[in-house]
């Protein structure tokens, strides 16, 4: 199956709950960005793709981050190599400039992650809307006891804060941040450096591009908030969590199914979900692919 079939697949199963394109018949999205996949582009596309990650909003830092990736990987070349030699407008960029900078693009990353770990396990807490734990039940539980977050939100404050700042951030690429969240586990990616993740685009980088479209397109069925109209659908099928369970199983990525949840609480009641419209989202797509969705008869 080549990358249009997988893309149209993704999309007539999403296009019967969602309009996907607006009255001109243009993709429901703020912006469609094309990435490298294949060959020594793809380093490239990996980058690109952490960089409108960590700031989705700030086309400058975007910049700055691709550069300063880069730094990284020519100044790792021996002095006398070509391919460094070339480069020594990159090579010329102070090292405490880079790590300062990196440093933050790195918590930007992981505040990202943060934030899909939140929503994936409030999704699996129950597959009834109804009996799913509140966004601040699974924040709270998150802080407790995931180790690598340790310290981020140990106040009641500061998990109000973390939800009502770094979730809103985060609505044009939450869904890139589900996919790598999902297939970060899967595959060992959180247990190496990010530039590690940069010289290893085939391990993960084509398959998030399409699992983060699939949630993008999904997301209304995952996460219905109060009133939507994807709510009724929800809770007559129960199903938002299996959706995800099957197409990350055609991933291969089976073990994502044993991530932990957060106990229900004894009177466990409905919260307002987290609302992500599509107009609000960003497209990735791999580099020749179009949208690839035709307005339903």
């Amino acid at each position: 199956m080549d990358y249009e079939d997988i893309l149209r697949s993704i999309y007539e199963d999403a296009i019967f709950e969602r309009p996907l394109l607006n009255e001109d018949g243009k993709p429901l999205a703020r912006e469609i960005i094309t990435i490298p996949v294949k060959g020594s582009d793809a380093i490239l596309g990996a980058i690109e793709v952490l960089g409108w990650l960590a700031y989705p909003d700030e086309s400058e830092k975007r910049h700055k981050f691709v550069e300063y990736t880069l730094a990284v990987l020519a100044k790792s070349l021996p002095k006398n190599n070509p391919g460094r030699k070339r480069n020594h407008d990159l090579t010329g960029i102070p090292n405490k400039r880079i790590k300062q900078f990196l440093a933050d693009s790195s918590r930007r990353i992981t505040l990202r992650l943060k934030a899909a770990d939140v929503l994936v396990r409030k999704m699996r807490s129950n597959n009834d809307l109804e009996k799913q734990i509140s966004l601040m039940e699974a924040a709270e539980y998150v802080a407790k006891t995931n180790r690598d977050y340790e310290n981020w939100a140990d106040e009641q404050e500061n998990i109000n804060r973390f939800i009502s700042r770094t979730l809103r951030t985060s609505k044009p690429v939450i869904h890139l941040a589900l996919a790598i969240h999902a297939i970060g586990q899967a595959r060992g990616l959180f247990e190496h450096a990010m530039i590690d993740w940069v010289v290893t685009p085939e391990v993960w980088l084509l398959d998030t591009l399409f699992l983060a479209e699939r949630n993008r397109v999904k997301f209304g069925s995952m996460f219905p908030f109060k009133g939507s109209r994807y709510e009724n659908w929800v809770l007559s099928s129960r199903e938002a969590a299996h959706h995800l369970d099957h197409y990350m199983q055609h991933l291969g990525l089976q073990e994502f199914k044993n991530i932990p949840v957060p106990p229900l609480p004894e009177q466990a009641e409905r919260q307002r979900n987290f609302k992500v419209e599509l107009n609000e989202t960003i497209v990735f797509l791999p580099s020749n692919c179009s949208f690839g969705v035709r307005r339903r008869a």
